[in-house]
């Protein structure tokens, strides 16, 4: 119980201070490199994350052997799907404004001057 609460609290700890820490070592970076290093910055990160994750975090069960990844029954599926009616019309819906985000269609006019430059 003791070691979970510890997890826990570095857990938590590391959530409240990335969202300091991150603004003032981005800035760093790009005053003293450019902005283009921060993407390498992230790509080293990332990598390091697979890396470290791949070699210490034990798997959590056998895999099942049971199931193909053919890409046959995979593309069937995805076939089946999108002939259904009813996914293609919940799916549409996701391209248009919908209520739940017309707050943010002004600010995507606003700023559509960024995108030509």
């Amino acid at each position: 119980m003791k070691d979970s609460a510890k997890v826990l609290s570095l857990l938590f700890l590391m959530i409240g201070v990335s969202p300091l820490l991150a603004p003032t070592i981005g800035s760093a970076l790009v005053a003293t490199l450019g902005w283009r290093y921060i993407f390498g910055l992230l790509a080293a990160i990332a990598f390091t994350i697979l890396v470290l994750i791949t070699c210490f975090l034990p798997e959590g069960h056998q895999p099942d052997h049971s199931v193909l990844l053919c890409p046959t029954p995979i593309l069937t599926g995805f076939w089946t799907i999108l002939r259904n009616s009813q996914f293609l019309v919940f799916a549409s819906w996701g391209r248009s404004p919908s209520p739940a985000y017309s707050h943010s269609l002004p600010a995507r006019h606003s700023f559509s001057w960024m995108a030509s430059t």
